[in-house]
């Protein structure tokens, strides 16, 4: 008898703790959601095809890489930019200091001597890569949005009405094969397409009431 009261002490007490755990598990889940909500309200999408990254700020950092690849030190380099000079002045190896630390930033001019005497690409010092835009960065301007967002939606919508209207019926064809590929029961439905397309306004409608209300009114 009293080895089955532990027994059954025992699997209560299991079962409080996996209840507990269950309860705070669903707590973080909550706080997570109102988090995401509240994140996507108070957000600013940069212009479509932007970047909201800022690769200038680590210029200095990628100068001082540039300049110890090419086994320079601070003072080597200052010598070189005389020659990239025109006037022969160059750039001190105080002010490189402060540029390789972020404290200040090269002139156009400047930058234009240090990637002559560094042989290195104003892009590379910049972005660091010598092609900010090839195919996967310049995607990576066009991923701000969720697809789940109403905004995505908008934009979507709004992208797909600027198309010339023989690309819209393309895209639409394209679309028609590749869901009728992987869902054979795949239908145009009107009604089914107005109704979503409806709840998605009502959606993307009352975030813009919720972020214009959250937003400082002007006077």
């Amino acid at each position: 008898m009293t080895d089955t009261r532990k027994t059954k002490k025992s699997k209560g007490k299991v079962k409080r703790q996996h209840d507990a755990k269950l309860d705070t598990f669903a707590s973080q889940a909550e706080l997570i959601d109102r988090q995401v909500a509240e994140d996507v309200m108070h957000r600013k999408h940069p212009p479509i095809g932007i970047s909201d990254q800022e690769p200038e700020l680590e210029l200095g950092q990628r100068l001082q890489e540039a300049r110890e690849a090419s086994k320079l030190t601070q003072g080597e380099l200052a010598e070189l930019t005389k020659q990239a000079d025109t006037e022969g002045k160059g750039i001190s190896r105080a002010v490189l200091s402060f540029y390789e630390t972020g404290k200040s930033r090269p002139s156009p001019r400047e930058l234009r001597m240090l990637c002559e005497s560094l042989r290195v690409s104003p892009s590379q010092l910049i972005y660091g890569t010598d092609d900010p835009f090839e195919n996967l960065a310049d995607n990576a301007r066009y991923e701000g949005f969720s697809t789940s967002d109403p905004e995505f939606f908008a934009m979507l919508t709004y992208a797909f009405s600027k198309q010339h209207h023989h690309t819209r019926l393309a895209i639409m064809r394209i679309m028609n094969s590749m869901l009728m590929g992987w869902d054979k029961s795949w239908t145009a439905n009107t009604e089914e397409a107005n109704k979503q397309f409806l709840e998605i306004a009502d959606a993307l409608r009352s975030l813009v009431a919720k972020r214009e209300g959250a937003s400082p009114k002007k006077k």
